[in-house]
């Protein structure tokens, strides 16, 4: 059987896959890939399904050690991988023999990169998921970030050998250097802030928190937007929600997310910008950009569209190089 060792850890080395969904009436989080389509596109380079399980990797990346023969993919955002000490590229497989070493240098784009292997880990699902779950402490790999030591197991492939190193297109990162636009929706409490106060919420710069996690992306700005709202009973939230806290603070949330919220919902990011709120790192500068729904769901179409043909194009010339 083949494995991957953690050899040095990493800050948040997690197994995930796209989420576990219908099991929200329980309180249980969806979790997943938190950029969801560089996740996917991971598996497609390698030829697995969209939904087998891989590594999120967050900067400090740690290093892994390959006890035989892959074929990986490293997708999102660019942390420099090496492997035995030399630069290797995103976005295409890479063929690493035993006993390779994959580590990354330093940042260089975006918040988290995916791993995926030829064949896929061999997880086993927990509520029809792989993911992890941290604050249940289940799924994943015994429901925690990887440590050092970790050995997982490799599903092997039917066949494996070196494959073509086109690099295939991916949607460009964000700058941390510019000032970023994300899109988004009226929420459901949208009409509680004032027309005036909406106006300057959506001309405000604001900045990615450093206690941003999988949870959520926490907000700074220079003014805080304080309103007053009478108490509401806790209500559905999804990934994208953006939240007023009291204390006139902001919070994105992301794939860990809660199934209930009892902070007014002011604003919804669309499933398109998913992907770019994935890849704000700390200290990053943004602003929202109010869109329609039928463009926000134009938009979501042809992103999803697009993205699946690639990945289909993708799968298509792997297996010709494995038939």
């Amino acid at each position: 059987m083949g494995m991957i060792e953690v050899i040095k850890k990493g800050l948040l080395t997690t197994v995930q896959d796209a989420g576990r969904f219908g099991q929200a009436a329980r309180g249980i989080h969806p979790c997943g890939a938190v950029d969801r389509e560089s996740f996917f596109l991971s598996n497609a380079l390698v030829g697995n399904d969209d939904n087998t399980a891989a590594l999120e990797l967050h900067f400090p990346a740690g290093s892994f050690l390959f006890h035989s023969d892959a074929v990986i993919a490293l997708t999102g955002a660019d942390f420099q991988p090496q492997v035995n000490g030399s630069p290797v590229q995103m976005n295409q497989p890479l063929f690493l023999p035993k006993g390779s070493l994959l580590s990354f240098e330093r940042p260089n784009r975006g918040a988290r990169t995916y791993l995926a292997v030829m064949g896929g880990l061999d997880i086993p699902a927990w509520l029809g998921s792989a993911s992890t779950d941290l604050s249940a402490k289940t799924g994943g790999w015994k429901g925690r970030a990887l440590q050092p030591g970790d050995c997982i197991p490799l599903h092997r492939p039917s066949r494996l050998q070196k494959l073509p190193t086109e690099s295939t297109s991916t949607n460009e990162l964000p700058d941390p250097t510019e000032t970023i636009v994300v899109e988004c929706l009226a929420g459901p409490e949208y009409e509680r802030v004032g027309a005036a106060d909406i106006d300057h919420l959506l001309e405000k710069q604001f900045q990615v928190g450093r206690e941003s996690d999988r949870m959520g992306l926490r907000l700074r700005a220079a003014d805080p937007l304080l309103i007053q709202t009478n108490p509401m009973i806790s209500s559905a939230v999804l990934f994208g929600t953006v939240q007023l806290l009291p204390n006139g603070e902001w919070i994105v949330l992301l794939a860990d997310h809660p199934t209930t919220g009892g902070y007014p919902r002011i604003l919804q990011v669309p499933y398109y910008e998913w992907g770019k709120l994935a890849q704000l790192s700390a200290g990053t500068s943004f602003r929202f950009q109010r869109m329609e729904l039928v463009a926000a769901m134009e938009k979501n179409a042809q992103l999803v569209r697009e993205n699946r043909l690639t990945r289909d194009r993708v799968r298509q010339r792997i297996q010709s190089y494995l038939s």
